[in-house]
């Protein structure tokens, strides 16, 4: 009998697992940042906000470190149009 640490290995890394299949995470799960843009508008907010509290420093950093493919850190920088 196989172990299911096993079965879950070959499952999501076998030839034919959930992550070698060269599939997106967008065909399977959504996150925020792709439903709309209430997610990254906050954020903008939230940054601003940040920057004014450090008095304005000549470099921000914002990372996105969610699972999807960037697309939160790209509207932000969409949206942020040279004001951070």
């Amino acid at each position: 009998m196989v172990e299911s640490e096993a079965l879950w290995r070959e499952a999501l890394y076998g030839p034919s697992g959930f992550f070698t299949r060269g599939e997106v995470p967008a065909d399977h799960f959504r996150t925020a940042p792709l439903v709309g843009p209430e997610l990254a508008e906050a954020l903008l907010v939230l940054l601003d906000r940040v920057d004014f509290a450090l008095g304005r420093p000549a470099r921000l950093e914002f990372v996105d470190v969610g699972a999807g493919g960037g697309e939160l850190a790209g509207a932000v920088r969409s949206l942020a149009s040279g004001s951070l």
